[in-house]
């Protein structure tokens, strides 16, 4: 805990005295543990919607994580496919994912995107998902030609 008290230090000069002193109170409360306890319920509720819909709507070829926590899962498409071609197509229809190439500083996994889950209410994620999977499988049926994505786009 010291070192990642000095390492936060460092890195923002410390929090001011007045936040800290507003935050306290919630902290201690023990408001914030509630909030906690229901965020947790709601994040875990939506992943099990994203991934009992994935098990029922995703083409075949497609994989993905299933995470312990946190608001993401990471889904792998086949190795020849690009998940920027992805992206393209799915921006035209509303639905947003992030490529993995994006979170990687080498080696990128082309075929890899990010998908959150913790944005959406859980009637809008479901809808989200199954036209997600419409256009992955209409993707991997038909793929972009090359030079399609412009990555400036991200």
């Amino acid at each position: 805990m010291n070192r990642l008290i000095a390492a936060k230090t460092i890195a923002d000069l410390g929090s001011p005295m007045l936040n800290q002193r507003a935050v306290l109170p919630v902290l201690q409360s023990g408001l914030f543990q509630r909030h906690l306890k229901r965020l947790r319920a709601a994040l875990k509720s939506r992943r099990d919607i994203a991934l009992d819909l994935l098990k029922r709507h995703a083409p075949r070829g497609v994989t993905w994580t299933v995470p312990e926590g946190g608001f993401n899962l990471w889904l792998t498409l086949p190795d020849w496919a690009k998940a920027t071609d992805l992206y393209a197509l799915a921006q035209r229809e509303g639905i947003a994912i992030l490529p993995g190439i994006t979170c990687y500083a080498n080696e990128p996994e082309h075929h890899r995107f990010r998908l959150s889950y913790s944005f959406m209410d859980e009637k809008s994620l479901g809808e989200a998902v199954i036209l997600l999977c419409d256009i992955m499988r209409g993707y991997l049926a038909r793929p972009l030609p090359k030079a399609t994505f412009d990555r400036s786009t991200l």
